[in-house]
């Protein structure tokens, strides 16, 4: 089993936690990085490698405030790898957090793209 990911979160960058062992995979917060590949590569990568070989289930929860459009592009690769984990048979869900319409939308944007389970939650339902 891979282990763990985790980024601690800075101003430009969100907090990652891929952790198959307690099977928690989120990412939160900005994400403007001023090099999104040396950032997202390493993701990627271990994202990658789990898929491989992973969780018998797979929720990864995005809520993310704000991200720039080479955050955008990372993150629907980062998407993609959980479309080819369910294509392949695997049982995986991404829940998209909004606290806004423009992010409620862009979250259905990326939902329209994708052919696997994908939920919008507002940020409010989850906080109560």
């Amino acid at each position: 089993m891979l282990k763990p990911l985790v980024i601690k979160p800075t101003e430009e960058t969100p907090k990652v936690i891929l952790d198959p062992r307690a099977n928690k995979f989120e990412m939160e917060g900005n994400s403007y990085p001023a090099n999104a590949p040396s950032f997202y590569d390493t993701l990627l990568k271990w994202l990658e490698d789990y898929a491989k070989n992973p969780n018998p289930e797979t929720e990864l929860k995005l809520t993310l405030d704000y991200w720039n459009s080479a955050s955008s592009k990372y993150l629907m690769m980062i998407m993609r790898v959980f479309e080819d984990m369910h294509k392949a048979g695997k049982k995986v869900n991404l829940i998209w957090v909004y606290d806004d319409a423009d992010n409620m939308e862009a979250g259905a944007e990326y939902k329209e793209l994708l052919k696997c389970p994908f939920k919008l939650i507002e940020a409010i339902k989850i906080n109560k």
